[in-house]
């Protein structure tokens, strides 16, 4: 698992487009959807948090073809099916790799994009924080749906489609979370809700894709 994990992140170092393209649409909607809006920093300010989980589920998007999509091209899920180690474990590591190579950096660019909606720094490492509670979710989500259409023609934009609505209830609890925590109000409701989804996927997620993968292969 540790050799499969390390050489997810070396390929995708060698790609590094990915990320920063990611990074590029992340700080675009963090400067596009205030200036859509109008001057208002006040509103700019309560949006912020909520603008923040949109950028980085959506930056996120773009690297969802390196989970399963790319080994599919070249032949090696087949490889890693029938390995000695479990699917599962292959699934999880991806996941990881996913996480820390894409997912990570936006988390810790997001007090900074939110410099541009006008909030405070330390208001940003608070969004921050929810972002790096919730944001495992939004991998293991993205494995599932990588292995649901692995092989299906233009199956990026079919992912688009799927993964966006099975994240909104992380992306409610995360926004919410983040405004309560900014506006010092209560949110451990909030953010325990959080925290139980991201464990709960991330748990179900490597079995739920190893199966949806071993069915797709075998068809």
């Amino acid at each position: 698992m540790k050799e499969i994990l390390f050489q997810e992140i070396r390929l995708s170092l060698r790609d590094g487009g990915r990320f920063g393209m990611s990074l590029m649409l992340f700080f675009a909607i963090a400067f596009l959807i205030p200036l859509g809006i109008g001057p208002d920093i006040t509103i700019h300010r309560l949006i912020a948090p909520g603008v923040l989980w949109v950028g980085v589920l959506l930056s996120s998007l773009l690297a969802l073809d390196t989970l399963l999509a790319r080994d599919h091209e070249d032949g090696t899920v087949e490889r890693l099916v029938s390995a000695p180690i479990p699917t599962e474990a292959v699934i999880l590591s991806k996941i990881i790799a996913h996480w820390l190579l894409i997912c990570f950096p936006l988390c810790l660019a997001s007090p900074f994009a939110g410099l541009v909606m006008n909030l405070q720094f330390t208001d940003g490492v608070v969004a921050a924080t929810t972002l790096l509670l919730g944001t495992p979710a939004i991998s293991a989500i993205g494995a599932i749906v990588a292995a649901l259409t692995v092989g299906v023609k233009r199956g990026h934009l079919l992912q688009a489609v799927l993964i966006v609505p099975a994240c909104i209830p992380t992306l409610i609890f995360g926004s919410v979370a983040a405004s309560q925590l900014i506006l010092a109000q209560s949110a451990s409701q909030s953010f325990a809700a959080l925290a139980a989804m991201t464990l709960a996927t991330l748990a179900t997620a490597p079995f739920a894709a190893g199966a949806l993968l071993r069915l797709n292969l075998a068809q």
